[in-house]
């Protein structure tokens, strides 16, 4: 039996290249893979299998599709996929010397280790409370009997919260300033849908320049305590690791880099997840059911407890589910660190390899009908995302898999947990669909907005 993977010696000749699909003239794929991203490659999975090439102008990619591709990408670490040198331009674009998802192996290890008692799960679950009280403070601004945009509010509650669990700070004034700098940077010299010219721009100039200054307010504001005054988290470890001579963080521009981090963390990720939430729970009609579980629950004399959010079973399915159907880390990008074989075609060192980790929660074989929304597939005794190791992997796999992936599912709960209780909502359209583009990441775009009918309870 041939392995569905193994590592090449040069250009063997007995294993072709993927085919390469058809695509647009000059184009290629790039309208089909920047609009709707995930169902292109479900759509070419189906046609050319598990391994395939697409062009975008000026780029080529080899498309690993399918169960295999996703537990290759989990057990093999760096040694047939790097992402060292895809971000090289981002990283210096932040001035740091070092950058976490531009680096592999024992180094990669290493920081993953200063990072993650930084982001625990532990000290996001300590502050519960405040959690909550930064999304009630913003659900009591939403206007009532009006609409809002429903990815801008997420944005905003996300990156309040993180910054305030994490590093203390929250960015107040600075937040347009956070997502314009992201926003810019993402689009020119990682998705590339933007010319980098752009970053020239007087208002990318401005933003970076206004990121730049929050870091360095919020460091110094630190520095100025007493040691022994000092709260324990992200910015402790990065500055004792600063000041006893640390490998990663060795100057002022890795230390602020390191700052800014929390305040992009969750811009794009979980805020887009929530958003996707916000429309699933609506579209699918499950509001009202979370909402009877919260209510008994989280929202209770006492309620607010880690024990008692462990116990919603139907808020965890429903994000779950949501996660599954919108994830928003739905593919991967690396370099091919070596010639290797995958499925009978040979994949060149250095090609550009997408790695489809969302396109599995679309096979009917491990979440039968896939494409309904359904919360009881992740209730026992079904336990679908458990089920087929690989196949659920809306954080991606590998040691690149999301820092704060355990933190994120915790935060995603708690927040639409609030939001229902408190809030009622409403679609524009009862059949209204969201687009899933890159905005930079896969997202229902600024455009989808929601109509507040009421709220309860603040």
């Amino acid at each position: 039996m041939t392995a569905v993977y193994a590592p090449l010696s040069g250009a063997d000749e007995r294993f072709p290249l993927p085919p390469l699909a058809a695509g647009r003239p000059l184009l290629g794929h790039a309208l089909e893979m920047y609009r709707h991203p995930l169902q292109h490659m479900i759509d070419l999975y189906q046609r050319y299998g598990p391994i395939y090439r697409v062009r975008v102008p000026g780029r080529e990619f080899y498309v690993l599709a399918g169960l295999d591709a996703n537990r290759m990408l989990s057990a093999t670490g760096s040694a047939y996929f790097l992402s060292q040198g895809l971000f090289d331009d981002f990283q210096k674009e932040l001035g740091a010397s070092h950058f976490l998802i531009n680096m592999d192996g024992a180094a990669h290890k290493r920081m993953r280790g200063l990072m993650r008692p930084g982001y625990s799960k532990r000290r996001f679950l300590q502050r519960l409370d405040d959690v909550v009280a930064v999304t009630r403070g913003y659900l009591a601004a939403w206007p009532v009997g009006k609409t809002i945009g429903v990815l801008d509010a997420c944005q905003r509650i996300v990156t309040e919260q993180i910054t305030s669990v994490f590093v203390g700070h929250p960015p107040g004034d600075y937040f347009e300033d956070i997502r314009r700098f992201m926003g810019m940077l993402m689009r020119a010299l990682v998705i590339e849908t933007a010319p980098r010219w752009t970053l020239q721009l007087p208002a990318y100039r401005r933003a970076k320049r206004r990121v730049w200054e929050l870091a360095a307010r919020v460091m110094e504001s630190y520095r100025r305590l007493p040691p022994d005054e000092r709260p324990p988290g992200l910015l402790a470890d990065l500055l004792a690791h600063y000041e006893a001579g640390g490998e990663f963080v060795s100057d002022d521009a890795d230390l602020l880099s390191a700052v800014v981090g929390p305040y992009l963390a969750g811009l794009d990720t979980v805020a887009g997840t929530l958003a996707f939430m916000i429309f699933a729970f609506l579209r699918h009609g499950v509001w009202e059911e979370i909402r009877a579980e919260v209510d008994d629950l989280l929202f209770v004399e006492g309620g607010l407890t880690t024990e008692n959010l462990k116990k919603a079973k139907k808020l965890h399915a429903a994000v779950m589910e949501t996660l599954r159907m919108y994830p928003v880390a739905a593919f991967t990008p690396r370099l091919a660190a070596q010639d290797f074989v995958f499925h009978g075609y040979r994949v060149p060192q250095g090609a550009e390899v997408l790695l489809a980790n969302g396109l599995t929660h679309f096979l009917p074989e491990y979440f039968p009908n896939p494409q309904r929304f359904e919360i009881a597939r992740h209730l026992e005794p079904r336990l679908e995302y458990r089920r087929t190791p690989g196949a659920f992997a809306p954080f991606t796999l590998g040691p690149h898999t999301c820092l704060g992936a355990g933190t994120a599912e915790y935060q995603l709960m708690l927040t639409i947990a609030t939001i229902v209780h408190h809030m009622d909502l409403a679609l524009l359209r009862p059949d209204y669909q969201v687009r899933q583009a890159l905005t930079p990441t896969p997202s229902p775009g600024f455009g989808f907005k929601v109509r507040v009918l009421g709220r309860h309870h603040l």
